[in-house]
């Protein structure tokens, strides 16, 4: 041994302290005498008999391949170290490592493969393995390469052992595994705050509660959860503090980095979490009990390096050192002290005697720790904790108040704040966020920036809308019985301790006050003995005021705050329910019971190896944590629904719901954690009494098989649209529904229209099946989308597009979008391919949009860019077409006219720089023959140019016979459509072969006229258009097939063109503030203003009598977002 271990023990006691640390040199105590060269020497020697092996060439996303290792054995203990790189995001595990992500310094600063992620394998030490396996979990899609190299450090440099090198290529495919995203991917409403991580590559946007986790580049979402994260200071993890879904996850894909049974310590408030080596180590510290943990998510580990249970013990006299260099983490409480191998997890020194004994840490116990870690693992000196600063790459990313203890020693606590306060790292932010505009960070569609907002009206008065839709949809169910509730709490006698001057008075008050209390709860229990037939006698009070239990065996609770009636199939039942905690760390004891004169002995009773208890089984088996909410259904409150037999206990705090068989008074099936359960707003039951419907108050539902609380199906109330799915991808909408439904693939980030799909996962009469048990759930058998990479670069009139795609099948081409419009395609050869193109750019083109297709037709994610300043305006034809006046009064409309008009003048007011009118045209009443209206349109074919936008209005009647489409033209006659309206398929056929960026909008359904049959929908007509005109076409219809156009009483106008012209004219609609008037722009400002306008002029209205219109847009083959006008 080359030094004293005492020696080094006195150099680096004065190190105990709080106070923040400079930057380490770069200078190493190695424990050998070696010279440089000779350390050079034995790296060489071991890297030539290390051997690497991979498992195989290939592996899916979510799968895992295997590396093992063996090296030889070697009587030096000298800084050797296998490294093993990826190139992309992966979590490890297996023994004997630990994982660095990139960037993150690594021992003795070696410098290989920085940045990439490393698995580090020391050599050194003392019964350290001599093989091993690695388990690798892949990411993202693509090819993963892998290196390895031994890696020594000489004292003098690093040294990479020549015959220790290797690589490897994994293909890294995108399983056939869709998972639905169901949201509005237009209308929603903008976060209160959007957090970027480090590297820009994910956001989180932030809401009144909840969050999603999103890919920048795409938008993507990756994860949605209740509560308000932040990113760890190197971006690679969301920490999710302080809510019941407290945790960290993995930013990449989301997946949650803690175990799921590790309750405890997840859902405590952590006094901190100290981040080191650009997020490979974290320490956890807790305010109570002592705890603290040391986490390598990375790697798959997780070590509790104190763990002293002293329940007023924080972290105030901790001290802490992460030494990569030997291996090892140091950590000290108040009575341990503990040195874990970083590369297992495993102890090499330990001092902890009973917390009772009274013994403490003391300068003994540090140089027996000192000695264990040199006699066992030490290649380089060996040091003590610097307080909760362990090393010289710690950061934090939130601010600290001073709760590292729950003692009241502030001054510690305030020690332990300002120690971190040198190393916080704050989150960026997107400083200004434009609802629907650009993404401020990368210049991306504003997908990216929005949560979804929906139409939902599950709640309150329209909530009938949700049933009536249901059951038309093949959801047949009912709502359940009133319940007479009685606040029992408010009922009570009050008592004012300070209208007593004297403790002697006070207490005579209030033992008077207590007999009135007693007499209040003794009325009720009369009632409910008389009702149910349930002993009087066996109702008691509490034993004292701080108990939850009472102490007479067999007694029944008799406090409680609420009190439920009804009477059901005959029998009588009440339901009482009393929150209550207990002790310091106020534990939830809730007591609810359910009486019932169908019950023997008038009450619900169970057995238990306790003996017979009386009140439900409430409570979360999942759960440990007693002081919260989803410790049980009635921890915190719940609403009751009652269908016939069946009682429906149900929590939002709890996240929960029982279900009741009243017959036998016991809870036959329970569920916790349900998803979105922060939303949970009613239940629903099937008319078969073999499913329960859990509404959320953002329109999602779940469908629930009622014997054991299993869920079968989700599904979304949108726009009073219907869409369900199940948990192998297959899903079924009504006609408009499809357009919330979009999928995306693990590792393979972007959201693809569920369109391209429908072939293979739309399942027509999905919930039937579901519902009566036939439906045989499947792997999906489909292609994932190709991984589209571009870039473009822009000139005055030209665009440099480059661009690589790869798929699991041959590509077929690369298309460019401009503004929506197809306008070229590049030819693929095989599964991987590579453009470099030059295009000339349409006059006036804001948005390029690139997309890539496989031989099966499945389509990339587009790649869009925005262009600023084109050289060029836009032309513009305008086509606006108006008919009141059909010369029969029980056809003749009253705004049609007006809103034709409206809708011209308001386009030709947008001509400016950008946009040039290149022609107009308002056919009216008479005017508007089918004849003139083919005529005119032909005309203006003949003379535009390719690339120009038509904005052909419509408003008049929409007419259908034996299936064929027919717009209601002047002088129509209704024994005649066929030889005197316009045939659809007329227009469309003028338009059909045009290079042109069509914008159709249908104003064709109005009100007392939608219940015949001969008149068309809105969404009839539409999906006439789409099949008719093949590319270039986006369609806006004033409503939904099941809904009426409606006017506006105060102005005589349609609401759909006033809301149309209304965005046009506004600067405030341009949300990104870039003078155009984008896709998304005016569909959203439309939708909206005409959804709230419809519904303010309907105010004092009957519920039953209310009307909706939703105006909606469909798209054929238009891609990305992109200017109109």
């Amino acid at each position: 041994m080359t030094r004293s271990i005492l020696a080094r023990l006195a150099l680096r006691l004065a190190a105990l302290t709080l106070a923040p640390v400079s930057g380490f040199a770069e200078t190493f105590d190695l424990r050998s005498d070696l010279t440089c060269e000779a350390r050079d020497a034995v790296t060489d020697r071991l890297a030539a008999d290390t051997r690497v092996t991979i498992s195989g060439d290939a592996v899916n996303v979510g799968g895992q391949f295997s590396l093992d290792w063996e090296r030889p054995g070697f009587p030096e203990r000298e800084p050797i170290f296998l490294m093993v790189s990826f190139d992309g995001p992966v979590r490890l595990s297996g023994d004997g490592m630990y994982a660095l992500l990139p960037d993150a310094r690594a021992p003795f600063g070696i410098s290989w493969d920085k940045a990439q992620t490393r698995a580090v394998i020391p050599f050194f030490g003392r019964g350290m393995p001599k093989n091993g396996s690695i388990e690798v979990e892949p990411l993202l899609s693509g090819p993963l390469t892998l290196r390895w190299s031994v890696v020594g450090h000489s004292g003098c440099a690093e040294r990479i052992g020549p015959d220790g090198q290797g690589n490897h290529v994994i293909n890294v495919t995108t399983a056939a595994r869709p998972e639905i995203v169901v949201k509005d991917p237009v209308s929603e409403d903008v976060p209160d705050q959007v957090l970027v991580n480090r590297d820009g590559s994910r956001h989180l946007h932030l809401f009144n509660g909840r969050f999603r986790l999103t890919d920048a580049a795409t938008g993507a979402e990756i994860l949605e959860l209740v509560g308000k994260p932040h990113f760890s200071p190197g971006g690679r993890y969301v920490v999710l503090p302080g809510a019941d879904a407290a945790g960290i996850f993995d930013a990449v894909d989301g997946a949650r980095v803690v175990p799921a049974n590790d309750g405890f310590i997840w859902n405590a408030d952590w006094s901190a979490l100290i981040w080191s080596h650009e997020d490979s180590f974290v320490l956890q510290v807790l305010s109570g009990n002592g705890l603290s943990q040391l986490h390598n998510f990375a790697a798959g580990r997780t070590v509790r390096v104190t763990d002293n249970g002293c329940r007023v013990c924080g972290a105030n006299q901790h001290t802490y050192k992460l030494d990569l260099e030997n291996n090892v983490f140091i950590s000290e409480a108040y009575n341990e002290l503990n040195a874990h191998r970083l590369s297992e997890g495993g102890l090499v020194s330990q001092f902890r005697p009973e917390i009772t004994s009274g013994v403490r840490v003391g300068d003994a116990n540090r140089r027996n720790a000192l000695r264990d870690i040199d006699r066992q693992q030490a290649v380089a000196g060996v040091a003590l904790g610097n307080g909760l600063v362990f090393s010289d790459q710690i950061a934090v990313s939130v601010p600290f108040s001073t709760g590292f203890s729950r003692s009241d020693n502030l001054k510690n606590n305030d020690a332990v704040a300002d120690s971190l306060n040198p190393y916080h790292r704050p989150n960026r932010q997107v400083t200004q966020v434009a609802k629907g505009g650009a993404d401020p960070v990368n210049g991306t569609a504003s997908g990216a920036l929005a949560w979804r907002s929906i139409g939902a009206d599950i709640s309150g008065p329209t909530s009938t809308h949700v049933t009536k839709r249901l059951r038309e949809f093949g959801l047949p169910v009912v709502a359940g019985v009133p319940v007479e509730r009685t606040d029992v709490a408010a009922m009570l006698p009050q008592f004012d301790s300070s209208q007593h001057s004297t403790n002697a008075a006070r207490k005579q008050a209030f033992d008077a006050h207590d007999v009135k209390v007693t007499s209040a709860y003794a009325a009720q229990w009369q009632a409910i003995s008389a009702a149910t037939g349930v002993d009087v006698q066996r109702f008691e009070r509490r034993q004292y005021a701080s108990s939850c239990s009472v102490q007479g065996e067999g007694k029944l609770l008799g406090e409680f705050e609420t009190l439920w009636s009804w009477t059901s199939e005959g029998e009588t039942h009440r339901l009482t329910t009393l929150r209550c905690v207990e002790g310091s760390a106020a534990f939830n004891y809730p007591t609810t019971y359910l009486f019932s004169s169908g019950l023997e002995g008038g009450v619900s009773s169970r057995e238990t190896n306790w003996g017979t208890i009386s009140s439900l089984d409430l409570g979360n088996p999942g759960t440990n944590i007693g002081n919260l909410c989803t410790s049980s259904i009635d921890a915190c409150g719940f609403e009751v629904q009652v269908f016939d037999d069946t009682l429906i206990l149900f929590s939002r705090p709890a996240s929960a719901y029982a279900v009741i068989d009243l017959t036998i008074g016991q809870v036959v099936s329970k569920q916790f954690d349900l998803p979105r359960g922060d939303l949970f707003d009613n239940v629903l039951m099937t008319e078969d009494g073999r499913h329960l419907v859990t509404l959320q108050r953002d329109g999602s539902f779940f469908v629930n098989r009622l014997s054991n609380a299993q869920p079968v199906l989700s599904g979304l109330y949108a726009d009073d649209e219907v869409i369900v799915w199940s948990d192998d991808g297959r899903y079924d909408a009504t006609s408009e529904g499809a357009y919330f439904v979009s999928y995306t693939f693990p590792g393979h980030f972007g959201e693809y229209t569920a369109q391209q799909f429908e072939n293979y996962l739309k399942v027509p009469g999905l919930v039937q099946q579901v519902r009566l048990g036939v439906y045989k759930p499947s792997t999906v058998q489909i292609t994932p989308p190709p991984i589209l990479r571009a870039s473009v670069e822009v000139t005055d009139t030209q665009a440099v597009l480059k661009a690589e795609a790869q798929a699991p099948v041959a590509l077929r081409a690369l298309t460019v979008f401009q503004d929506g419009l197809r306008t070229q395609d590049f030819a693929a050869d095989g599964p991987v391919s590579d453009w470099q193109e030059t295009i000339d750019l349409l006059p006036g083109t804001r948005w390029l949009s690139l997309v890539a297709t496989d031989v099966n037709g499945v389509a990339s994610a587009p790649y869009s860019v925005e262009i600023p300043q084109p050289a060029a305006a836009r032309r513009l034809h305008v086509f606006a077409i108006g008919v009141d006046d059909y010369g029969d009064a029980s056809l003749n409309l009253t705004a049609a006219v007006g809103d034709a008009r409206l809708f011209a003048s308001a386009l030709a007011d947008r001509a400016d720089d950008g946009v040039r009118i290149a022609s107009q045209t308002v056919l009216l009443d008479a005017e508007a023959t089918p004849d003139r209206i083919l005529s005119e349109l032909e005309t203006l074919v003949q003379t535009a140019h390719p690339g120009d936008t038509v904005a052909l209005y419509f408003a008049g009647h929409g007419l259908s016979v034996d299936g064929r489409y027919y717009l209601a033209a002047a002088g129509v006659d209704v024994d005649n459509i066929s030889g005197t309206a316009l045939p659809f398929d007329a227009l469309s056929a003028r338009l059909r072969d045009a290079d042109l960026r069509i914008a159709l909008f249908i104003d064709a359904c109005h009100s007392g006229l939608a219940g015949d049959g001969l008149f068309s929908t809105n969404d009839q007509v539409v999906g006439g258009a789409l099949d008719q005109i093949p590319s270039g076409l986006v369609v806006f219809a004033a409503a939904k097939g099941r809904e009426f156009s409606l006017e506006d009483p105060e102005t005589a106008q349609g609401f759909f063109a006033q809301a149309l012209a209304e965005v046009l004219h506004d600067p405030a609609r341009d949300l990104n503030g870039n003078g155009a008037v984008e896709l998304s722009e005016l569909f959203r400002g439309t939708k909206q203003l005409v959804s709230d306008r419809v519904q303010q002029a309907q105010q004092g209205a009957a519920p039953a009598d209310l009307l909706t219109q939703t105006p909606w847009m469909a798209r054929n083959l238009m891609v990305g977002d992109f200017a109109l006008f």
